[in-house]
């Protein structure tokens, strides 16, 4: 890490976590009622602005899983008006609790080499056709 990443770092990591948190309260009050269009909307955002984020640090790995989760809320937000299934949900719970998961490895300042090579080939691989698991159920 260069001496201007080193200190963009901390400031990364308060975006980080709070952006997370925003994702997380969006979320839980969107499970206590129902997902709208502006819930996805705001998902997305939240997601979008990690990524761009991770940019600035270098930390391609935390990019690419914003990207998907941002990628994800968009899915269900374009196809709300046939509504949103609940293994759908399950899946953005998943991305949002990876993503909670990775703030303890951005306080270690971590290598994360089970993201990057683990995780997010897995993700990638279940988001490539989203609506065949969810079609299936209807």
């Amino acid at each position: 890490m260069s001496n201007h990443e080193q200190d963009l770092w901390p400031l990364f990591k308060a975006e980080y976590i709070g952006r997370i948190g925003q994702i997380r309260i969006i979320m839980n009050k969107s499970r206590a009622g129902e997902f709208s269009a502006s819930s996805f909307d705001q998902i997305h955002q939240e997601f979008d602005t990690i990524n761009g984020a991770s940019r600035v640090v270098h930390r391609e790995d935390i990019g690419e899983l914003a990207r998907l989760g941002a990628s994800y809320a968009r899915y269900l937000r374009l196809h709300l008006p046939n509504d949103v299934s609940e293994a759908q949900v399950i899946l953005l719970e998943a991305l949002v609790v990876l993503a909670e998961k990775v703030i303890p490895l951005i306080n270690m300042e971590s290598d994360f080499y089970c993201l990057k090579e683990s995780v997010l080939p897995q993700i990638r691989e279940l988001l490539a056709s989203p609506s065949d698991g969810s079609d299936k159920e209807r």
